[in-house]
């Protein structure tokens, strides 16, 4: 068939169709993760949706996970950071650099999810949303087998107790987009423009309770969050009670970061409270943290309220 366009005009609108920017940017926060990455690459690689780029750090210096990453995604933009900045540290730092590029959406994963393949295309819908400026995917427990439990989804945050409050849900009882206070750290999006203005985790928590700092601050901003039914992730999350490092570490922080959350919003009577009732549950505590993983836990559970008080901050263990 004759082109009707001449040679300049046929060249310009080829240069305006390989030059489309990409509008979203993956997150991707590296700490000794090749066992999980492979799936979540593969998930990555099968999106109905291409329009993105997968932005990511690697807080373990040997740098093998990144390797790993470049090899099978070589288009993935890897910043060199040397350092362990954790969880709320290295999402910051790709946060800056997402502002940087102007991106319109951006997406933080963790990289033990697993991404439905029109997870990506249900998020782009969300870029010219009126009023949310958070969006959660609905979440399942496990690998994609057809027999997925939905993960408690998070839908109101307890300020005065630094945690969420989770309901549970049915894959039946969600048939519209849901309102939410508070959205799941291991797979959110956002909207640039708006979460500018209130930036993006805080860093002193290093990793843990990152998400009831940022609902604070969208409140306060009077900005909202969304739960879409139509964008679906897989959380393989470890749940090995015998994984004993990885639970207290993940408790220790939890703790601790709850109080640095009462410190920086200067909540001095929520810390005496919570304080003197994780004293007078002590006992209780003690017997369950040795069902759950051992008598560790109950001293890093402890250990963390404790640094808390003291408003220590950044990585401790």
């Amino acid at each position: 068939m004759k082109s009707f366009l001449n040679k300049s005009s046929q060249f310009q609108i080829l240069n305006i169709i390989t030059n489309i920017k990409n509008n979203i940017a993956v997150f991707l926060v590296l700490y000794r993760d090749t066992d999980h990455l492979e799936r979540l690459i593969e998930s990555l690689l099968a999106q109905s949706y291409n329009g993105f780029d997968v932005i990511a750090v690697d807080s373990d210096p040997a740098q093998e996970t990144i390797r790993q990453l470049k090899n099978r995604l070589p288009k993935t933009i890897c910043l060199d950071y040397h350092g362990n900045l954790g969880y709320a540290g290295g999402n910051n730092l790709l946060f800056s650099y997402g502002c940087d590029k102007d991106y319109d959406l951006g997406v933080v994963l963790n990289t033990d999810v697993v991404l439905d393949k029109n997870f990506m295309l249900q998020i782009n819908a969300m870029v010219n949303h009126p009023t949310a400026t958070l969006f959660s995917p609905l979440i399942y427990r496990g690998l994609p087998s057809g027999k997925n439990q939905l993960q408690n989804h998070v839908i109101h945050a307890d300020f005065a107790n630094a945690y969420a409050i989770f309901e549970n849900w049915t894959d039946t009882s969600i048939q519209q987009p849901a309102k939410t206070e508070i959205v799941a750290g291991c797979a959110f999006a956002f909207k640039f423009k708006e979460l500018k203005e209130i930036g993006l985790f805080p860093a002193d928590n290093f990793m843990y309770g990152e998400e009831i700092d940022l609902a604070y601050r969208l409140k306060n901003k009077g900005l909202s969050a969304l739960i879409i039914n139509s964008a679906i992730v897989f959380h393989n999350h470890d749940w090995d009670k015998g994984n004993v490092k990885k639970i207290n570490a993940q408790y220790y922080y939890s703790m601790r970061n709850r109080f640095l959350f009462f410190w920086r919003y200067n909540m001095k009577r929520n810390i005496a409270r919570v304080f003197l009732t994780e004293i007078f549950y002590l006992p209780y505590k003690i017997y369950w943290a040795k069902k759950t993983s051992g008598f560790s836990l109950a001293y890093y559970y402890y250990v963390g309220i404790f640094h808390g008080l003291l408003n220590v901050k950044g990585k401790r263990i």
